[in-house]
Parts: C-alpha cells; structure tokens; sequence
C-alpha cells in the first residue's frame, strides 16, 4: 500500500471571494505563486512559477466547478483540491 497523506485548511471568506482568489492569476499571484500564465480552466495545463523554486511549472487542470471545486495537479497522479464547504470555503491537498 502506497503511503498517502492530506492536509486542510478552512478559510473563512465568502466562497466565490476563495474560488476567484484560486482561479484568476492576478490574484494567485498575490500571495501563494509569482506568476502564472493563465486561469484555471477545465482541460488547460497552465505555467506557475515560485519565488523559491526556479523554473516554470506545469499544472494540469483536471476539473472546475465554479464557486464549488477545483481540481488540478503537477502530474496525473499529484492532486490539489479546492472546494467549498457550505458556509466556509477550504482547501485540500491530496496525493
């Protein structure tokens, strides 16, 4: 059995406050990558690049349901999850 681990965190914004922060690169852009090349849209593989890791990155996006979940992954098997949680908005990390 693969070992496998997951981390959450509640944000405690309105949810289409989180899903735009998530999806539009203007705003990722201010506080969790420094750049990305485009929005997350379902079946795009977009360009992240951090300020404390060189290079660009590709990121997968798997699937986006506005102001529910998004899914999106560096590889086909590395998942990050965004989703709304009724009253709070949260974020997952699986892999």
């Amino acid at each position: 059995m693969k070992p496998t681990f997951q981390v959450q965190l509640k944000i405690r914004k309105p949810v289409g406050e989180v899903f735009d922060a998530v999806a539009d690169p203007k705003k990722l852009s201010g506080y969790f990558v420094q750049a990305a090349s485009g929005p997350l849209e379902a079946g795009k593989t977009v360009m992240w690049r951090f300020a404390e890791v060189p290079g660009e990155h590709d990121v997968i996006v798997r699937e986006v349901v506005k102001n529910e979940h998004i899914v999106f992954g560096a590889t086909t098997t590395s998942a990050w999850r965004w989703h709304s949680n009724r009253s709070m908005a949260g974020t997952r990390w699986c892999r």
